[in-house]
């Protein structure tokens, strides 16, 4: 006897708007469709329309459901299911986990993959893919200290490479990093321990809410600061050294004189 099937389907980005049309269809065959809102931020209207295009009532998964599984478990025994989530699926790893965990018990897992902001803001920057160095997250200081951001970013510029910083996103107070704030979290980190890099007047962009109508990037220098809040969810690139290429595209597309 056949287990049932899951599909794991990625958002993308600009909420239901980017689901994939693989995605679309799969979710109109599957028996239930569960949603996780615990890796990512989704909205209401994003789930009224999920809703709506699937024909079926949408459920939300929490962070237990998503960690522990069980609630993911249960649904997959009665039925094909489908769990939809922002971004890319395997991006996370707590997605890795349970399609582990799915295989285990024998379940087929099908995932479809969607855009993630790692890659989006990436090919947005202008900056070239294999010049990153490795990315990290930036918390609340009372969460995380913001000491290892600072020390990655220094450590990337010293190999001439670039860097992303995500911004924390959480699910349980419902709070969404801003760039303006993560700024100044950085700022005032780096007077605090006396960091040199990055230095003063290095090119760095914001980019908030890719894929959106109202999505926004601001280009600016190391040190200072939009005028007004950049609203999450936001993602910093740091440049490390810059190809002359990637100087003209800094230079026409974002007006930075570099």
């Amino acid at each position: 006897m056949m287990m049932p099937r899951v599909y794991i389907i990625g958002l993308g980005l600009g909420g239901w708007r980017g689901l994939p049309l693989e995605g679309l269809e799969a979710i109109r065959r599957v028996s239930r469709v569960l949603v996780d809102t615990y890796t990512n931020p989704i909205s209401d209207e994003d789930l009224r329309e999920i809703s709506r295009l699937s024909g079926k009532k949408v459920s939300k998964l929490r962070r237990g459901d998503v960690e522990e599984g069980d609630a993911v478990f249960r649904a997959a025994e009665e039925g094909d299911i489908a769990i939809l989530c922002g971004g890319d699926p395997l991006i996370a790893t707590t997605h890795q986990q349970l399609v582990r965990e799915l295989r285990r018990r024998g379940h087929e897992v099908r995932v479809i993959h969607g855009a993630s902001v790692v890659t989006a803001a990436i090919g947005r920057s202008g900056l070239h893919v294999y010049k990153f160095g490795p990315p990290r997250t930036l918390m609340r200081p009372d969460v995380a200290p913001p000491g290892e951001v600072l020390r990655v970013l220094a450590e990337n510029i010293s190999r001439g490479l670039h860097t992303l910083v995500l911004l924390e996103y959480d699910a349980a107070s419902g709070y969404v990093m801003g760039g303006r704030e993560a700024l100044e979290i950085l700022y005032d980190s780096q007077r605090r321990m006396g960091a040199r890099l990055p230095e003063r007047g290095r090119p760095t962009l914001v980019m908030a809410r890719l894929g959106y109508p109202d999505e926004e990037v601001v280009a600016l220098r190391w040190g200072e600061l939009p005028r007004g809040e950049v609203p999450g969810p936001a993602v910093i690139i740091v440049a490390g050294s810059l190809h002359f290429t990637e100087r003209e595209y800094l230079r026409d597309i974002f007006g930075l004189d570099v």
